[in-house]
């Protein structure tokens, strides 16, 4: 590109003032220069400029020398051309026809889009014009509309630029738009602050003691790294605060439903010495901590029946509740916990030997509400009743006692007779029963009754039998005149003298069980009541009656505690229809009290049948002949409510899976009315099966097996064609930590197989009789081995 500078050089030495080329031209043509005449015209490569001369011009001046020129200068663009048209003001020469008038010169203003005035950028910047936008050139803050005069340029202030603009405190922060200022950084106020700590205008480090929430603290001073806040005070989590508890960003007191470990707990909410008991899986340190009283390994474990511990719901150690029954003496709160059936004063007793009380805590005797009625005191309104002597006010109605009246006609309340007596109701006639003189007419109440003053004139008048005593007045003493023993205090009137009471007088007295036994007096015969085995010839007592014998070899080893492993005579019914007959009694395992009722082996005569099978030699021997009580003796021993445990063991064992005889199985609890003609269904209350070294009686096993018929079973091989599963039969586990036979089992019992089996057999199928826990598969056909049944 070429550039033309065209220019139009009027010098006159002497004065002359020349036209300009083309005279008369626009005056924006029209150029004043003021040229330095010390420098050069035109400062110039001159082998680079094409010089033409004017077609027109000033002319030849006076002087001879011509003063106009025309220069067209055709400069390359990297070619700088310096004209320096300086010259005295004096020397600028305008033709004055040029001049324009003073109102059409254009003047300076901030939207000429001229750079002019004091302006930084066009129209904009300096004193005068507004401020420029970002991107213009300016030369202070103040030249910019944005007020930041950054490098030369107007900049848009923000919190990155290295400036302290906006309302920073300090370069790119503190005041309202940047962050936060560092330590050591100028600040006005703690807001400036990081630390949140202005200290003479100077941010400082946050500490624990500045009182300002600052740093890590959670509150004001404490927290985080500083320390523990005290409850009430904000916090973020546990460790801010001096309790370990933090609830909802506040301080709170520890509690035990807080759901924090907090205090001396050792799971949350739970354990130690401040909080309740853990459930089962939850930590704990000692078995206090758990709610089963168990501890194993640092966690709360699921309480059992034979962890030496009393918890569930046991009311003793490993018994009663959820847990076979207690022994005699032990610790019970109803009838079921106790093998004897029998709670009193929450302790098991015998009940053979047991002798009612009237404070016993339960129903039993003759009282028609517990510890009320019968020959026990008087029981209050709305108790049961038999008759009015059973309640306190004697007034019996629809068997329930009642409220009595003055009017009532039966003898109740305080009355001493009927509708008589007592503080409410008016005195009685002669005769009558009193208790104080003021329930009497007659104010004399002697032996019970309100007499005539007769019965104390110490005369014999009226129908007394004696001086003042017989008949309506008071007994007589022993020596006294009689007409009935009732008149006599002995109640005994021999010869029509009351005589002293003795064991043949007919009369039930002093210290007899019955009349004219049992106490001081001769022993009773059966039927005849008791309180003690010594009350009886056959030693034998059991709910107040002697016995001809004991009803089972439970009773007899309640009763005697010291019985041995043998054969007894048990009578369950005692006068029933059913003779005595001769038992085997296990009195050792398990506390003993077992009564042996079937043999069993494969195609045995006993299976299916009810009545009895062989007799107690048979019972003795491996298989040989059948062996088995009759049902109605079974029922019997186990008792009316025909809830017992049944112990199955064997005679012999199976070769060819084992090498002796190593348990014995124990189900527990079963509740139903026993028969052995057909399958039993499931127990109505829940069982439980144990499995136990016969060595040591250590336990092996322990869990559920669903006992009662099972379809899924048959195939009687024997030709007597009966039914092909009798009596209890049981198949499944349910629950437990081990297999119920073959391997698995905690304890060796021998050679163990057949893994799957988990179940015992009372009757046939596949041709056999099985009983498969622990001690491997034990068949008994082709063997000399038989399984045996116990009840108690």
């Amino acid at each position: 590109m070429t550039r033309r500078w065209m220019g139009i050089l009027a010098l006159c030495a002497g004065g002359c003032t020349e036209t300009p080329v083309g005279g008369g031209g626009s005056p924006d043509l029209v150029m004043a220069a003021k040229v330095d005449m010390a420098k050069p015209l035109v400062e110039m490569d001159m082998a680079s400029t094409d010089l033409a001369q004017p077609d027109s011009g000033c002319g030849i001046d006076p002087c001879g020398q011509d003063m106009a020129k025309t220069v067209d200068i055709a400069t390359p663009p990297d070619l700088t051309v310096v004209l320096d048209f300086t010259l005295p003001p004096d020397l600028i020469v305008i033709p004055p026809d040029l001049i324009p008038p003073p109102d059409l010169v254009p003047q300076p203003s901030c939207f000429d889009q001229i750079k002019n005035q004091d302006e930084s950028d066009v129209d904009c910047g300096g004193k005068i014009c507004g401020g420029c936008v970002a991107g213009k050139i300016c030369g202070l803050d103040s030249d910019c509309g944005v007020k930041s005069c950054i490098g030369g340029k107007c900049t848009v202030p923000d919190c990155k630029d290295a400036v302290k603009n906006q309302d920073e405190v300090d370069v790119d922060c503190g005041g309202m738009s940047c962050p936060k200022c560092g330590d050591g950084k100028k600040c006005a106020g703690n807001g400036d602050c990081a630390s949140a700590n202005c200290l003479n205008n100077l941010c400082a480090m946050p500490t624990c003691i500045d009182k300002i929430k600052n740093g890590s603290e959670a509150d004001v001073d404490c927290g985080g790294t500083c320390p523990d806040c005290a409850v009430g005070k904000a916090c973020i989590n546990n460790s801010d605060c001096a309790t370990k508890t933090c609830i909802n960003n506040v301080c709170v007191s520890p509690g035990c439903n807080d759901g924090i470990k907090n205090q001396d707990e050792t799971d949350v909410d739970c354990g130690g010495a401040t909080c309740g008991v853990c459930a089962v899986g939850k930590s704990c340190g000692k078995g206090s901590d758990c709610q089963s009283l168990l501890c194993v390994g640092g966690k709360c474990a699921m309480a059992t029946c034979n962890d030496g511990l009393k918890n569930q719901a046991e009311p003793d150690i490993d018994c009663g509740g959820p847990c076979p029954p207690c022994a005699l003496g032990k610790v019970c709160l109803g009838a079921n916990d106790c093998g004897s059936f029998l709670c009193v004063n929450n302790q098991c007793h015998d009940f053979v030997n047991f002798i009612p009380r009237c404070k016993d805590g339960i129903k039993d005797g003759d009282e028609t509400e517990m510890d009320c009625g019968g020959t026990c005191a008087p029981c209050d309104v709305a108790s049961a009743c038999g008759k009015a002597t059973d309640c306190d006010s004697l007034v019996c109605k629809f068997n329930m006692c009642a409220a009595s009246t003055c009017m009532d006609g039966v003898k109740g309340g305080l009355e001493s007779d009927i509708d008589c007596g007592g503080p409410k109701c008016s005195p009685c006639a002669d005769g009558l029963l009193c208790r104080l003189t003021t329930d009497c007419k007659s104010g004399l109440c002697l032996a019970g009754k309100c007499v005539a003053k007769e019965c104390n004139d110490g005369k014999k008048n009226g129908d007394e039998t004696d001086v003042d005593c017989g008949g309506s007045c008071a007994k007589c003493a022993v020596g006294n005149n009689c007409n009935s023993p009732k008149d006599c205090v002995s109640v005994n009137c021999a010869n029509n003298v009351c005589a002293p009471s003795s064991c043949v007088d007919g009369l039930k007295s002093g210290t007899e069980t019955d009349i004219d036994c049992g106490g001081s007096c001769p022993k009773c015969n059966i039927g005849k009541g008791c309180l003690s085995l010594n009350d009886c010839v056959t030693k034998f007592c059991g709910n107040g009656l002697c016995l001809r014998y004991m009803p089972s070899c439970k009773g007899t080893k309640n009763a005697f505690p010291k019985s041995v492993d043998g054969i007894y005579t048990l009578d369950p019914e005692n006068s029933g229809s059913n003779q005595p007959f001769s038992a085997v009694c296990d009195m050792t395992r398990d506390g003993g009290g077992w009564t042996y009722g079937i043999k069993a082996w494969y195609c045995d005569d006993a299976h299916g049948r009810s009545s009895n099978v062989g007799n107690i030699a048979d019972a003795l021997t491996r298989k040989g002949n059948s062996y088995k009580l009759a049902d109605d003796y079974i029922r019997a021993v186990i008792g009316p409510k025909q809830h017992f445990d049944v112990l199955f063991d064997q005679n012999g064992f199976n070769s060819a899976y084992s090498t002796g005889n190593f348990e014995h199985v124990i189900l527990r609890n079963f509740t139903g009315s026993f028969k052995y003609n057909g399958p039993m269904p499931e127990s109505s209350t829940m069982t439980t099966m144990q499995s136990y070294r016969a060595a040591d009686n250590a336990l092996a096993w322990t869990g559920r097996l669903s006992c009662g018929y099972n379809a899924g079973w048959n195939g009687d091989g024997c030709s007597h064609g009966q039914n092909y599963l009798a009596g209890i039969n049981c198949v499944g586990v349910a629950s437990g930590p081990n297999p119920a036979g073959g391997n698995g089992c905690i304890i060796n019992m021998g050679k163990q197989s057949d893994g799957g089996w988990n179940h015992f057999f009372m009757g046939h199928m596949n041709s056999d009789t099985y009983l498969y826990i622990c001690n491997g598969a034990q068949h008994t056909s082709s063997y000399d081995l038989n399984h045996r049944y116990w009840f108690r």
